[in-house]
């Protein structure tokens, strides 16, 4: 698919574009979190009015969270002298679609939106750099570990991933940008430090320009040579009233206590990064009430399963041959024990020593399927209380 310079909102960047005008010295135009605001990307670049012999930039996360992901997609790999880096958002969709993570939210909507192309995007994705060394800056999207040479710093932490986040939160005291001191300039985005839509500039030697576009912020660049910074306002907060159409329509076609949980917890839980259990703020409470609910509940599933079959383990050790017994023949008699149980698939889950929290939430698949979990342990008294304060509270 070819991005549509025809019409729309980057139908008037094609005279920029397609002009033979070069300017008298190239320019690289580095861009913030997009995030799938491509009508702000529009009007940003209408206002630096790039020219042919320009260079544009995106410092990654171009995708998620915004309206149209794919039209940024497609101009990035379309557009001539166009590149972006590997954000954290661009890895986690690589990342969860080989199953090594659990997709956030922002992910799912994506993968739907983009349906039958989703593979030919993550392909694209997966070209992308990790990190750019210009003339005049060093380009990463997330962090930077100072005193180690571009070549030598951690994937995680040029990338952005939580662990890269916390690797370099244990390193460096707050704010960890403060410690950078070159040798060149460096430019970041992943994060609107400010929080104000303003960029962060410090002695002229770090730059942070996500200024939290998808959120209502602005779209913020960076213009080299002469590093001018050159922004335009959100037209929304994409994020909040994308999450609760979503949660409209899934309530509307469902009832809450048949939503899945991968959908339901990456309301609350697992935001956007690699760790599920990092909160995020709910932007309908009643649905972050029950995500919560959901959690407390599997936690107290995983602890009774595994506390039960610590009892039966513990009661089968008093036979005298069991400690003359190979392992195999301590499992038959384990399954002879709990064989036919509701709870079984959950107790021999527990005997392998693999049942946690993740392990019980996959197994339910939903609210409902949580409740037969716990039903089954005999724990419907918790159950009955998460759905209490469920239906206790205000419908969104």
């Amino acid at each position: 698919m070819n991005c549509d310079l025809g019409g729309g909102p980057l139908g008037e960047l094609r005279p920029f574009f397609l002009s033979p005008v070069a300017n008298e010295m190239p320019r690289t135009i580095i861009i913030g979190d997009i995030h799938g605001c491509f009508d702000e990307l529009a009007a940003l670049l209408n206002l630096v009015a790039p020219a042919s012999d320009d260079r544009i930039i995106a410092l990654g996360d171009i995708v998620d969270r915004g309206p149209d992901s794919e039209k940024v997609l497609a101009f990035f790999r379309d557009t001539p002298n166009a590149t972006s880096l590997l954000g954290n958002h661009e890895r986690k969709h690589i990342r969860s679609a080989r199953g090594q993570v659990r997709a956030a939210l922002s992910q799912m909507i994506v993968r739907q939106q983009l349906a039958e192309r989703y593979a030919d995007w993550l392909a694209f994705m997966d070209t992308l750099p990790q990190q750019i060394e210009l003339p005049e800056a060093i380009l990463v999207h997330g962090f930077f570990e100072p005193g180690v040479s571009l070549e030598q710093q951690r994937d995680v932490v040029v990338v952005g991933t939580l662990t890269g986040e916390q690797y370099i939160q244990e390193k460096l005291p707050d704010p960890w940008y403060d410690h950078y001191a070159g040798p060149k300039p460096l430019v970041v985005g992943h994060h609107s430090y400010l929080g104000t839509g303003e960029p962060v500039i410090r002695d002229g030697l770090f730059y942070g320009i996500d200024t939290g576009c998808v959120h209502g912020g602005r779209l913020t660049s960076l213009v080299l040579p002469e590093f001018r910074i050159v922004s335009v306002p959100a037209r929304a907060d994409y994020w909040s009233g994308m999450r609760r159409s979503c949660l409209a329509m899934m309530t509307r076609k469902r009832s809450p206590l048949d939503i899945p949980l991968e959908v339901l917890l990456a309301h609350v839980y697992g935001g956007d990064e690699d760790d599920p259990a990092r909160p995020v703020s709910p932007v309908v409470p009643r649905i972050g009430l029950l995500a919560e609910a959901c959690r407390q509940l599997a936690h107290t599933i995983c602890e009774e399963a595994t506390a039960r079959t610590r009892a039966i383990l513990a009661e089968l050790a008093r036979s005298p041959d069991w400690a003359s017994l190979e392992d195999g023949r301590r499992a038959a008699r384990f399954a002879g024990q709990v064989q036919g149980h509701p709870a079984s698939p959950l107790l021999f889950k527990a005997r392998r020593g693999c049942l946690d929290v993740e392990g019980v939430l996959a197994m339910a698949r939903t609210p409902q399927g949580l409740q037969r979990l716990a039903e089954n342990l005999g724990l419907a008294a918790t159950v009955a209380e998460a759905l209490v304060r469920w239906n206790r509270t205000d419908k969104p």
